[in-house]
């Protein structure tokens, strides 16, 4: 009999577990930097540091002034003055293919522009683009290839394929990477239509370096100049993409190196080479400049 209650007791048990709800309480940070402490008080150790926008889950009300969270499976310490907070419920229950399955964790955009939308679904429904590499939180998968997320404290809904689960690789590294791959092909030719290995034209030439380090760009100057996002030209940083044009529409593009200078696939009969962005003839007809790291 005893062997029969335990049974009994087990499946109830399993029961309220699959069908009963948890209230996952979200924080999302509304000043410039929040810093992440192993303990609830200025003076425990830092661990790190969070920046306006980015989300992580309460686990915890330490007391009035500190909350324990969980970030990137990273347990510690934030000021709650600092936290927006949110209430989002789930239902438990049993697992449906077509049904929203909760994530409830970071995540960062992997296309180098991707749509964020009001509705699962295509069409005149864009609230804005989201860069490459902008951390999110990714509040469930809703089916059918759309993850529901939070950005800039605003839900909405993003291709799944665009998203990857945890802190988004930084982008000094990348652009690093990205620079040394330009400087390797100095010196190859430039070859009308070509996009590499070892001749280019120039938006070949971009499109390339870019696809090196998983980033997909359009495949001409006019059209690349719309992935990403705008950077002003005091504002350069190397890795950024720059534009050229004389007439109605871009008719150039090169990849920014730092101190003035872009490397770029220069024209028939030349080859990848240097040149100044802030003198001369690329100073003159430079256009804009746009970030996709």
């Amino acid at each position: 009999m005893h062997f029969k209650k335990i049974i009994a007791l087990t499946i109830i048990f399993i029961y309220i577990f699959s069908f009963s709800t948890y209230a996952a309480t979200i924080g999302v940070v509304n000043t410039d930097v929040l810093n992440f402490r192993s303990g609830a008080g200025t003076g425990y150790q830092l661990l790190g540091q969070f920046v306006r926008g980015e989300m992580m889950q309460i686990t915890e009300y330490t007391n009035d002034e500190w909350v324990k969270v969980l970030f990137n499976g990273r347990v510690g310490y934030v000021s709650k003055k600092y936290l927006s907070i949110r209430e989002d419920l789930t239902n438990r229950g049993e697992v449906d293919r077509n049904a929203p399955v909760s994530i409830e964790a970071s995540g960062y955009i992997t296309a180098s522009s991707l749509n964020f939308r009001t509705s699962p679904e295509i069409g005149n429904n864009v609230i804005t683009t989201i860069p490459l590499n902008t951390q999110v939180w990714v509040i469930e998968s809703v089916g059918n290839g759309w993850a529901k997320i939070y950005y800039n404290n605003v839900a909405g809904y993003v291709s799944m394929e665009y998203i990857a689960m945890g802190q988004a690789p930084q982008a000094s590294t990348v652009s690093s990477k990205v620079v040394e791959l330009a400087a390797s092909k100095a010196g190859r030719p430039y070859v009308y239509g070509a996009a590499g290995p070892n001749s280019f034209d120039c938006s070949g030439f971009v499109q390339y370096i870019y696809s090196q380090v998983g980033i997909s760009l359009n495949r001409t100057s006019y059209s690349q100049v719309n992935n990403g996002y705008y950077v002003d030209k005091n504002s350069l940083k190397p890795g950024d993409i720059v534009f050229f044009k004389q007439g109605g529409s871009v008719d150039h593009v090169g990849i920014y190196m730092g101190n003035g200078k872009m490397i770029h696939a220069s024209k028939p009969g030349d080859v990848v080479k240097y040149d100044s962005i802030v003198s001369g003839y690329y100073n003159n007809c430079y256009y804009t400049a746009r970030r996709v790291l």
